[in-house]
């Protein structure tokens, strides 16, 4: 996993991360369990991977991507699969 993409916990508060590219950035706090966390995570990373963008940090699909997911996670939703799923499927349509 690419540890400059992956979410970071502190005290409980996650940053659904902090995106800077294209004038657009984003910073959102949302509190999220560990599980959640490594979760929405997993779904983040397999959604770029899958649409060839792990090296494009800047590309404006990654923000949808990223909002997607956590959209998905203040929903309560947990599952990994689930929530790459959910992502793909906004920016396919």
């Amino acid at each position: 996993m690419n540890h400059g993409r992956v979410f970071a916990l502190k005290q409980g508060r996650l940053p659904t991360r902090k995106l800077c590219g294209a004038g657009a950035c984003m910073l959102e706090y949302s509190s999220f369990s560990p599980e959640h966390v490594k979760a929405i995570a997993v779904a983040f990373e397999d959604c770029l991977r899958a649409l060839g963008l792990t090296d494009r940090p800047s590309d404006p699909t990654v923000l949808v991507i990223a909002r997607r997911i956590i959209e998905l996670a203040k929903q309560g939703e947990c599952n990994p699969a689930l929530l790459r799923d959910g992502a793909l499927k906004s920016v396919m349509t």
